[in-house]
């Protein structure tokens, strides 16, 4: 049965012209992808960012204290947030996942951002002037000062 199927859409395609059996055959591939692609049942990476950027903050809130400064107008920024997340992918994902997710690490360093920008802010902290990442409206570390700085795990 399945022999006979393939041989009548091959005989099908010989008898079409080189463009048009590449428009049929691109738009066939596509459909079968689009129901039975890797991406259905498994979901999509970019569709993970927000969820990555949510943990990156929770963790940097418990955790990560020494790399926040509290700012002199409100707020939060994180000093060397590319660093930071560096360091936080390796601890929390193996090689594999590691290599893949820095490829996008300045997609979640914008997620987790509180303007959605990810150049470094001039923002002042104490009367200086102090370069980091913004971090959201409400956002605040539990451990702040803490005497015991967290250290990762690959250090």
């Amino acid at each position: 049965m399945l022999p006979f199927a393939l041989n009548m859409h091959i005989s099908n395609y010989q008898g079409m012209e080189r463009k048009e059996a590449t428009r049929v055959a691109s738009a066939a591939l596509g459909d079968f992808h689009s129901e039975f692609g890797i991406a259905k049942r498994f979901g999509n990476l970019d569709d993970g960012l927000k969820d990555i950027a949510a943990d990156f903050c929770d963790d940097l809130r418990e955790r990560w204290a020494y790399e926040v400064v509290e700012l002199s107008g409100g707020g939060y920024c994180v000093k060397s947030p590319s660093k930071v997340l560096a360091d936080w992918l390796r601890d929390h994902y193996d090689d594999s996942e590691y290599y893949t997710l820095i490829r996008k690490k300045p997609d979640i360093l914008r997620l987790a951002s509180a303007d959605g920008d990810l150049r470094l802010t001039r923002c002042t902290a104490k009367r200086k002037a102090v370069k980091g990442l913004l971090m959201p409206h409400g956002w605040y570390p539990r451990n702040m000062g803490s005497e015991f700085p967290y250290t990762p795990n690959h250090a």
